[in-house]
């Protein structure tokens, strides 16, 4: 299995620095991921997967133009959720992005949580994350996108290296970065890349 791990594009809460809006992307997101589609054609993606969070599912919206995959959406790739953070019903996703296949978990109502996550949620959602992305795709030569979150992914690399989580090691992902990791049969993984901007010009490098 190759992982390419993608955040999404630029938001409007990236810009303003007000974080748990479920914010839209910016015109210069729209740009990057524009570019990023190009690379991800050429990368010959066969699966891709998503949270059901606005900046993912717009991001896979515009992909969707070069790579016409039908994502797996799950909120166990959401973002980590702070205290009061916000999202979209399933009644408002589906009037956005009618293409969306959203699970059945998420109801109708209000499906986020209303409190912020512990360290041990992320942890566990992150293990989860993994959990499902090793069961379908461990053993095969599928080449997987996930369009991800800047502080989830950071949580999911950790456990990906199995490192510990208390930051003395961190990583950074940039608006529409490429980080792809190669599974071989024995387990072992290889890191190939880690927030590669180089196919975006460089006014469109942003975190």
């Amino acid at each position: 299995m190759d992982l390419f791990f993608v955040r999404h594009g630029q938001t409007v809460g990236n810009v303003s620095g007000i974080a748990g809006l479920d914010p839209p992307m910016t015109e210069t997101g729209v740009r990057q991921i524009n570019q990023a589609a190009a690379r991800l054609a050429r990368e010959g993606i066969t699966h891709l997967y998503c949270s059901p969070l606005y900046r993912a599912l717009q991001t896979v919206d515009l992909l969707r133009q070069t790579l016409p995959l039908d994502p797996v959406i799950s909120p166990v790739f959401c973002e980590t959720w702070g205290t009061a953070w916000n999202a979209r019903t399933a009644p408002e996703l589906r009037d956005l992005f009618p293409w969306a296949n959203l699970p059945a978990s998420l109801g109708e109502g209000r499906w986020w949580p209303q409190t912020a996550e512990t360290t041990e949620e992320i942890n566990l959602r992150a293990r989860q994350a993994l959990g499902i992305l090793e069961e379908r795709h461990r053993d095969t030569e599928d080449r997987v996108c996930l369009i991800g979150h800047i502080e989830f992914g950071r949580i999911l690399f950790h456990h990906l290296l199995g490192l510990n989580s208390n930051r003395s090691v961190t990583f950074t992902f940039r608006n529409a970065s490429f980080s792809h990791v190669r599974w071989f049969g024995d387990a072992r993984k290889i890191i190939v890349s880690l927030n590669d901007v180089h196919h975006l010009p460089e006014e469109l490098w942003t975190i």
